[in-house]
Formats: C-alpha cells, sequence, structure tokens
C-alpha cells in the first residue's frame, strides 16, 4: 500500500463522472481495444498539449504533467515532446485514472448523501 501522491488528488476538486460506464471505464475499453492492440502491438495514446485537453472529461496538460513529476506514472504509460511541447499518454492508463476519479466522485457523492440525512436528527446534533 502506498500513499496517494496530492497531484493525483488535485483533479478532484472538479466533478467527475460517476455513471456505471465511467465506474467500469477500464475493463469497457481494454475489451474495446482488445483487438486492435493485438494486432498493432501497442495501443493507441491521449495526447494532451496546452490548447487541447483531450477528449470527453479528462485531465489537462497541467495537472498531467504534476503527476507525471510526482514519479507515479511508469516510463512506459507516457512520453513527452521536446520544448514543453505535448504529453502522450496510454489510453488503458488514463481509463483507468479517470474510473478512480469516478468511483471518489461517487464516494464522495455516498458521503454526502448519508451525512446531509442526518440534518435534524439526533445523531445530527453535537453536544454544546
Amino acid at each position: 500500500m502506498s500513499n496517494i501522491p496530492l497531484a493525483v488528488l488535485k483533479p478532484l476538486t472538479g466533478a467527475w463522472d460517476s455513471s456505471e460506464y465511467a465506474l467500469n471505464k477500464f475493463a469497457t475499453q481494454i475489451e474495446n481495444h482488445l483487438h486492435a492492440d493485438n494486432k498493432t502491438g501497442t495501443t493507441s495514446r491521449y495526447i494532451f498539449s496546452d490548447s487541447h485537453a483531450g477528449m470527453e472529461e479528462m485531465l489537462t496538460k497541467k495537472e498531467l504533467s504534476a503527476i507525471i513529476k510526482s514519479g507515479i506514472i511508469p516510463d512506459a504509460f507516457y512520453n513527452e515532446h521536446e520544448n514543453g511541447g505535448s504529453i502522450g499518454l496510454n489510453q488503458h492508463y488514463l481509463h483507468s485514472l479517470e474510473q478512480f476519479y469516478a468511483h471518489c466522485q461517487a464516494e464522495w457523492d455516498k458521503h454526502l448523501t448519508r451525512t446531509n440525512a442526518l440534518i435534524g436528527t439526533s445523531a445530527g446534533e453535537i453536544y454544546r
């Protein structure tokens, strides 16, 4: 077990999709790309640049750069282009990270539901 780097947690400051699809995104996308990955011997990557954050709901280049600097992403999963250009990130690594964010969002939503239900009850009061 290891600590979650702050750079990985920072993107959670925004809302993330926590739909059923998002909660299972990694397995779904692995399955969808299995034939193409096996045919080429490699997988595609998402390109992050200053002008393009990616498709759908993804990290920004700044967020991805901070995560890379934290040393948590193995070198095999990304490449940075010279002179501060774009960053290529393995699509399956990204989908796994997005699934992590989806689960965090879902658990936060559950926490809010549980604790908001305490308002107006004896369990929601504190002794003063």
